[in-house]
């Protein structure tokens, strides 16, 4: 065999080798690729098993221990118990403050009040001082003094202030008619009602502008055993509430000093029998003689 005979041989033997290898790697890795993706596949099952049955874990209701539910239960009601008794007893501290200021500050009007009702001079000082107070115990209101037989209308207030005398010039009622003015000077004690409850009411209530009121007070002024005039007040339009003790009051020092003024005041007392003048109007009395 010659050389070049021998080394086509040998090619050849050597290719046919390289080939024998290559295919058997090529087996091989056929082999490895199916065998990895089987395992792929199985570990894939499994692992969508096990993220199911985690999710199913999730979906399901929690169910808590009794105890630790009972306890919790328990926590709650009572810091909602002790938060409702916190918040009432702030409540009733702030409104326990408020009625004490309230309270106080009506006490200091009241005592002002009969300070400066007590500290005048003149019967006409005396009941003009008794009107402007009264003022701030009821929205509304009218004082009658008695004279010869008939209640006379010499101021009145409102809402707005003391009204003008001008309008008040016309507004009298008999002293022995169906009023409540008349009730409270037969009575000599405070007269409580409503309009319709006397028919006379009208007289005064309407030439006023008073309306007609749901409740209404005629508190006499009682000097020497009979009534020589009568606040008469009520709820006004707005509703504002009445202080009645603090207006009774009012009317007692307001009594009691000018029947005082009366008798320790010769010149006083008889300032108390001159007819009113057109700068200061007042109201006449005449007390009745010494028994």
């Amino acid at each position: 065999m010659t050389n070049e005979e021998l080394e086509l041989s040998l090619r050849s033997e050597f290719e046919n080798y390289l080939k024998g290898v290559a295919a058997s790697m090529r087996q091989e890795v056929d082999a490895f690729q199916q065998n990895f993706e089987a395992e792929f596949s199985k570990h894939r099952a499994q692992m969508d098993e096990a993220i199911r049955l985690l999710a199913g874990k999730f979906e399901q209701g929690v169910e808590v221990d009794r105890g630790l539910s009972e306890s919790l239960t328990e926590h709650l009601r009572l810091a909602r118990d002790g938060g409702a008794k916190l918040a009432a007893e702030a409540f009733s501290e702030a409104e326990k403050l408020r009625t004490d200021t309230a309270v106080e500050d009506r006490y200091s009007e009241l005592r002002d009040s009969i300070r400066d009702i007590g500290g005048q001079l003149t019967q006409a000082a005396i009941l003009r001082s008794l009107v402007e107070h009264s003022h701030q115990f009821a929205p509304r209101g009218a004082f009658f003094i008695v004279k010869s037989g008939t209640f006379v209308c010499w101021k009145a207030f409102n809402e707005q202030g003391i009204v003008p005398e001008d309008s008040l010039q016309n507004v009298r009622l008999a002293e022995h008619s169906a009023s409540l003015l008349s009730r409270a000077a037969e009575t000599l004690a405070t007269a409580e009602g409503a309009y319709g409850a006397y028919a006379d009411d009208d007289q005064f209530l309407e030439p006023l502008g008073f309306g007609r009121p749901d409740r209404m007070y005629a508190i006499p002024l009682v000097v020497r055993g009979r009534a020589v005039a009568v606040l008469y007040v009520d709820y006004g339009i707005e509703g504002t509430r009445i202080n009645r003790e603090a207006l009774e009051s009012l009317v007692s020092v307001a009594a009691l000093t000018v029947e005082l003024r009366a008798t320790v005041q010769p010149a006083a007392h008889a300032d108390v029998h001159e007819a009113p003048q057109a700068a200061e109007p007042a109201p006449a009395y005449s007390a009745p003689p010494e028994p």
